[in-house]
């Protein structure tokens, strides 16, 4: 199982000037799914994270945000 989290630590590790303004999680069946509100610059968007285990220690990600 991923920890819950992980999105806005591996999104504020990869864009240092990221700040998280609200993370909301969740886990449907075995699918792990955050959501969250996210500032860079000024500007508000919304991410989607899944996470989704395939095999022991084998998860497929989907990771969504506005283009």
């Amino acid at each position: 199982m991923i920890d819950m989290g992980y999105l806005s630590d591996m999104l504020s590790k990869e864009y240092g000037n990221l700040e998280a303004m609200d993370v909301y999680s969740t886990k449907l069946g075995e699918t792990d799914v955050e959501i969250l509100e996210v500032s860079v610059g000024g500007e508000k968007f919304i991410a989607m994270f899944q996470s989704v285990p395939v095999k022991e220690n084998l998860y497929s990600f989907l990771l969504k945000a506005p283009s």
